[in-house]
């Protein structure tokens, strides 16, 4: 007889069978069962299977008697009071987990006794209600992650330290050439038509962009193009002077393009390069399948047109019907016949109201294309008097006649002349309908070709054909030369539908010479070519069938990925370039995929407002600053609670200034919006009792990139640029430095957000008006630094990053942004940071240590892949709905909203893993040389993971705030005799066991040198390897220094190192009476000399922002005990101080 089970934490408790048989009874009620007794019968059962089961002296376990259960409902025949019972079990497990997590880790007791370390993980979090609501949130959702969404051995992983996954608790312009075109949908009417076209064709207010481009738009709201997986709205149509080179690019597939030396082209999934930097023979271009993308549109069927509803549809009213004036006409009769009779007047020749579309006519049209010329009252069509063109001509006339018009012929100088005198063939058929009347460069096909019929349209062909075209001396193939690059285009794409690969030829550009009819001939404008074969189905053209059918397919035809095999620098003869902007930010051009490029981005604010969930507030654009400044409040308080990690915006100041002059604010008005900003963003009444992570960049001068742009005020457009508003971006600067210095009323320093300064070559260091900066940095250590003299970055990267410059999948990119910052709507989606000491200390050998390092990567990478799936998934059903709208664009272009995000891995306590393995510390020679290779085979991996998966990966110190602490104690307990650096230091010096903690990423021991420039020197390597955040604290002594002493040393950094970010950080103190005293003080020393003892909160930097020391977690409070300060402007290695003292 059974009489003990063994439960699930492992107690022994007595068996009781009456639990059994009340969970068959719920679980058979559950399903309509009615009789108590069985439910007792199959208990019986269960019990004898059980016993038999057992070993001798076995005690069962609660799992295997539910095991039992399960089975024998099933063998009995009982499989819905089974699935039930299954139910049962795992909704009891569910509840169990959760109940269980409340009340074994004593949630709520933990953190009121603040016995758990974790309530002091994040010191940006204090300790408060609010506070305790987001602990036991976040402990509930960590587990959820665990334990439901992770795989056991990513879950393990994370619990016994061999890795940290962070935020667990949060589920959380370039142009084309005019000429070019694209199929558009255009009120419901699919058209082939040129970027110009579509310009003119909009019948909308043209808006000023830019004077100096002469820049314009046109913003349409019922039209959109073919993009690579159908059709996308087009937001914007512009239009602008040419002011850069241009580029021919060709693939193998015969697709080119005509685009700006700068214009990103799409080299694969996520995948740009400007146009001038295509290699040929290695980079590839799409030719899209269009005919696959245009299966479900109704294209070919009409089979005449009735000119009069032409007419009307194109606003020309002023035309005859049946001898009377079209309003006249409307006075008698409610509708037009299709047989009444049209004409300009009523004396001229007429049409009738049907015209049907015949190939004859189609052949007419074509031929007129190719030869013809319009005056305004008669067409006119001259050839050579050969026997050929005798033939066509003859054609030409008795088309003619067919649709109503009498041709007359004139025969002089060995040319023949056809002439159709007809005014309403010529402006109402040809002009209004067709829109046909350009000659030369200006030719193009009739507007609504694709809904013509297709005897009409391959008679259209067979006209070009025999005008502009000719066959090649294999006699299998068909080339057309022509000065109009979108009648060309525009043909591709017709051939292509009707059956035939096109392939554009290699462009004629001015200057270029051929020979023909023995002489040598120089292009003075762009003569454009095609070639396509000829197939079993013939074209009605004269020249197409005396050529020999080809029995040889080309290679590269049809849609797919094709090499380039031309890009070449060209000329255009026209004075103005153009954009069409569109939803998804890519569009297919001459059936090529192309690119149009996009601006967390502070100018979606500006632009949208503060706005994207249903049933709540919203705003409209900002048109006012101090209402841009709360915009911004919101936006981050809000993406805050949606997304882990921080929240960045770039070109802060830029984008604000013109705000400021229009509402003609003075200084004082500025400072006191500003001030208003520091505050709501300090104040933690959101979120958790915190203040959102933030950082944003302060440009100082307008970025190159920027200058030209239009500014936007109330989410539009306005005549001036950024580069008008310098004195505006001075005052923003002072003011936020102002107000940095003064502190809260404490003189506490305002903690967020972060701002981020660019070092560039050309940074103006003796500009008095930043004097407040270097006083804000040498009081409270405030700013980041970007490196852009020595490091890899250019402050270009922040606009860049949304076209994605680079090779291939295997190019690792910066993120940007420094240690919590990120370019414009990118950043991490999730990080993974690797516990290195662990591997360290376990690894036998180098070969053991890489391959220990590959299976926690391989991990790491799962999980992530995992992290990003969820998190896409949940935006998608709305979960994150503000991030759902503001990265709707992203959305569109790349079918991913988190698509721009990285996954990022990161390394934790290099310098105690060496220690571990090799006895050696990180400024050692030795040291530093194995942390670099094992740096560089992580950067290795990490290309192959990004090359695997097609999502961006980068490689980060992490900041490991609480991780630090967390793996230390975790080791420390399962491998007692684990070396950590801090607390080997100590028992040297014959100290007792201090709380333990890994030293940060790749970073040198707190305590290793008080010169910074060595810190420096053994840094600098190791900083630059990073792709992802990082950053380089240099901790300054007592005393405060001088700020003129604080921006030599930022120079000096910028200009003799290569590592990209890098902070001065001073220690100061804040006393409840006296304010911001210089440096450490644990009681304030003002007070002392009145003799009273306050005590004061020290304040220094915890990993990438400030605050309280005693708000920290125990191992970063130790770390602060630890720390040794540089000395800077006393100390030095000799060699650097002489090399810098030059620069």
């Amino acid at each position: 007889m059974i009489r003990k089970i063994k439960k699930r934490d492992g107690k022994i408790d007595d068996f009781n069978p009456f639990r059994i048989t009340n969970a068959i009874w719920k679980a058979a009620q559950a399903v309509g069962g009615k009789d108590h007794r069985r439910a007792t019968e199959i208990t019986e059962k269960v019990l004898d299977t059980l016993q038999k089961n057992l070993k001798p002296g076995e005690i069962p376990t609660v799992e295997k008697a539910q095991d039992t259960v399960e089975k024998v409902l099933i063998e009995e025949g009982h499989a819905k009071t089974a699935k039930a019972y299954i139910l049962y079990r795992h909704q009891h497990e569910d509840i169990r987990e959760i109940g269980g997590l409340l009340k074994d880790i004593d949630v709520v007791d933990g953190y009121l006794s603040m016995m758990d370390w974790k309530v002091n993980e994040n010191s940006n979090m204090s300790y408060s209600l609010q506070g305790l609501n987001v602990y036991a949130t976040e402990n509930i959702i960590s587990h959820y992650w665990l334990n439901k969404i992770y795989p056991p051995e990513i879950g393990e992983a994370h619990s016994k330290g061999d890795f940290h996954v962070h935020d667990l608790g949060t589920l959380g312009a370039y142009t084309y050439y005019g000429r070019e075109t694209v199929i558009a949908k255009i009120n419901e009417v699919v058209q082939v038509i040129s970027f110009q076209d579509l310009y003119e064709k909009l019948i909308l207010y043209e808006k000023l962009l830019s004077k100096k481009d002469d820049a314009y738009a046109k913003y349409p709201d019922d039209v959109q193009v073919l993009d690579k997986n159908g059709w996308t709205n087009v937001t914007r149509v512009v239009k602008k002077a040419k002011n850069k080179s241009m580029h021919f690019v060709k693939n193998e597939g015969g697709r080119s393009v005509i685009v700006t030396e700068d214009h990103p082209m799409v080299l694969g999934p996520e995948m740009f390069k400007p146009a001038q930097q295509i290699n040929e023979e290695t980079d590839k271009v799409l030719t899209v399948d269009v005919n696959d993308l245009l299966k479900n549109e109704s294209l070919f069927y009409k089979k005449e047109v009735n000119i009069a509803e032409e007419l009307i549809r194109n606003d020309v009213t002023d035309f005859w019907i049946d001898g009377l004036p079209y309003e006249e006409f409307l006075t008698y009769n409610t509708e037009i016949p299709d047989h009444a009779i049209i004409s300009t007047s009523n004396n001229a020749h007429d049409l009738s109201n049907n015209l049907a579309l015949t190939e004859d006519l189609g052949y007419f049209v074509g031929f007129y294309i190719a030869e013809g010329w319009m005056e305004p009252h008669r067409v006119s069509i001259k050839q050579k008097d050969t026997v050929e063109n005798k033939q066509i001509i003859d054609r030409l006339k008795q088309a003619a006649y067919q649709f109503g018009c009498r041709p007359y012929l004139k025969t002089e100088d060995g040319h023949i002349t056809l002439q159709i005198a007809n005014s309403t063939f010529t402006n109402y058929v040809m002009d209004t309908i067709f829109d046909i009347k350009g000659i030369s460069k200006e030719k193009r096909l009739p507007a609504n070709i694709l809904q013509y019929n297709k005897n009409f349209v391959q008679g259209v062909i067979a006209g070009i054909i025999d005008g502009d075209g000719s066959v090649t001396t294999s006699q299998t193939s068909i080339v057309l030369r022509t000065a109009s690059r979108t009648l060309l285009e525009q043909m591709s794409v017709v051939l292509n539908l009707v059956g035939f690969t096109v392939r554009d030829r290699n462009l004629e550009g001015v200057g270029s010479t051929r020979s023909y009819n023995g002489r040598l001939i120089t292009q003075h404008y762009p003569l454009y070519g095609m070639s396509f074969r000829t197939l079993q189905h013939s074209i009605p053209s004269v020249k197409y069938q005396s050529a020999t059918i080809s029995t040889k397919a080309w290679r590269a035809e049809g849609s797919g990925w094709h090499k380039v095999l031309n890009n070449q620098q060209t000329e255009i003869p026209d004075e103005y370039i153009y954009d069409i902007t569109t939803e998804s930010h890519t569009l297919v051009v001459n059936g090529m995929w192309n690119h149009n490029c996009v601006g967390w981005d502070l100018q979606d604010i500006l632009m949208k407002g503060f706005k994207g969930v249903s049933g709540k507030i919203e705003s409209k654009p900002a048109k006012h600053f101090g209402t841009a400044l709360m915009q911004i409040v919101n936006y981050l308080y809000t993406l805050q609670g949606e997304a882990a990690g921080a929240q960045a915006l770039s070109n802060f100041d830029t984008l604000l200034a013109p705000f400021i002059r229009s509402d003609n604010l003075t200084y004082a008005q500025v400072k006191q919006e500003m001030q208003k900003f520091m505050y709501n963003m300090n104040v933690p009444t959101r979120v958790g009792f915190q203040s959102p992570f933030t950082n944003i960049t302060l440009d100082l001068t307008v970025p190159s990139y920027m200058k030209d742009e239009p500014v936007i005020i109330g989410g539009q457009p306005q005549e001036t640029s950024y580069k008008e508003y310098q004195e505006e971006m001075v005052m923003i600067n002072q003011t936020f430095a102002e107000i940095m210095i003064e502190g809260d009323a404490q003189g506490r320093p305002f903690t967020f957000p972060i701002p981020t300064y660019n070092i560039t070559k050309d940074f103006d260091w003796e500009n008095e008006k930043l004097d407040s900066l270097w006083e804000m940095t040498a009081k409270y250590g405030i700013p980041y630094f970007s490196n852009f003299i020595n490091s890899s970055m250019s402050p270009e990267d922040a606009r860049s990053m949304c076209c994605r410059l680079r090779l291939d999948n295997r190019e690792l990119r910066k993120r940007g942004g420094g240690l919590f910052g990120a370019n414009p709507k990118t950043g991490s989606i999730g990080v993974v940071t690797i516990n290195l000491p662990r591997i360290g200390y376990l690894a036998q050998d180098e070969k053991d240590f890489f391959n220990r390092l590959d299976e926690m990567m391989d991990l790491a990478k799962e999980s992530l892949i995992i992290k990003r799936e969820v998190i896409e998934n949940l935006t998608e059903t709305g979960l994150h709905p503000y991030s759902r709208f503001y990265l709707a664009d992203i959305k569109k272009a790349y079918g991913q909203f988190w698509k721009n995000h990285f996954s990022t891995i990161g390394l934790i306590g290099m310098n105690d893993a060496l220690l571990n393995f090799m006895n050696k510390s990180i400024g050692d020679p030795e040291g530093e040389k194995f942390a670099e290779k094992v740096m560089d085979h992580m950067r290795e991996r990490i290309s192959d993971y990004q090359e695997e998966t097609g999502s961006i990966f980068n490689l980060e110190a992490t900041p490991a705030e609480g991780a630090s602490y967390r793996m230390a104690r975790i080791d420390k307990k399962t491998y007692p005799d684990i070396r950590v650096y801090n607390q080997e230091n100590y028992r040297r010096n014959g100290d007792r066991d201090v709380e333990p903690y890994y030293t940060n990423s790749t970073q040198l021991p707190v305590g290793f040198t008080t010169d910074v420039f060595k810190a420096l020197d053994l840094q600098d390597g190791l900083q630059t390897r990073y792709t992802g955040g990082t950053v380089l604290h240099i901790f300054l002594g007592e005393d405060a220094p001088n700020p003129d002493a604080v921006k030599q040393l930022v120079r000096k950094v910028a200009e003799n190192y290569e590592l990209p970010y890098y902070t001065i950080t001073p220690t100061f103190s804040v006393c409840p009476e006296h304010g911001y005293i210089a440096g450490e003080h644990e009681f304030c020393p003002k007070c002392e000399q009145d003799g009273e003892t306050t005590v004061c909160e020290v304040y220094s930097r915890v990993v990438g922002y400030l605050r309280p020391v005693n708000q920290w977690n125990k191992g970063k409070q130790r770390e602060f005990t630890d720390r040794q300060t540089f000395a800077p402007f006393e100390k030095g290695k000799k060699g650097k101080k002489k090399m810098l003292a030059k620069a």
